[in-house]
C-alpha cells in the first residue's frame, strides 16, 4: 500500500495460500505491517480488507490470522474485519502467547 500523493510505502502484507500445521497455529494465511509513522489512520485495515478479498478470489471460506495478545491495535483490526478469536496457544520457541481468529471471508 503506497501513500498515492507521496508514492511512499504505508505497509504492506504477505498471504500463505495453504497453511501447514505451525502456520494454522501460530502464523496464519496473513501477516501484515504498517510502518510506525502510517499507524492509527486505518491502513492496517484497509490491508486487512484487500487480503480478505484476494482470499476470496483463492475460493477460501475464512483464514487465519494471529497477533500478539498485547498487540490490541492488531486485534482491533482483526475483529472490525469481523475475525473472532478461537484461542490462545503458547509459542514455547519464542516464550510468547499467540491469539488464534478465524476472520470470514466475503462471497
Amino acid at each position: 500500500m503506497k501513500d498515492e500523493s507521496t508514492g511512499e510505502l504505508l505497509g504492506l502484507f504477505s498471504f500463505r495460500h495453504r497453511l501447514h500445521e505451525r502456520h494454522e497455529r501460530f502464523e496464519g494465511h496473513l501477516g501484515y505491517s504498517v510502518r510506525p509513522s502510517a499507524r492509527r489512520m486505518g491502513h492496517a485495515t484497509a490491508l486487512l480488507c484487500g487480503a480478505l478479498d484476494f482470499a476470496n478470489g483463492l475460493g477460501l471460506g475464512q483464514i487465519v490470522v494471529t497477533c500478539a495478545p498485547t498487540n490490541q491495535g492488531s486485534a482491533r483490526t482483526i475483529e472490525n474485519c469481523g475475525g473472532v478469536l478461537r484461542d490462545q496457544y503458547y509459542l514455547e520457541e519464542q516464550s510468547t502467547d499467540v491469539n488464534r481468529y478465524w476472520v470470514p471471508v466475503s462471497s
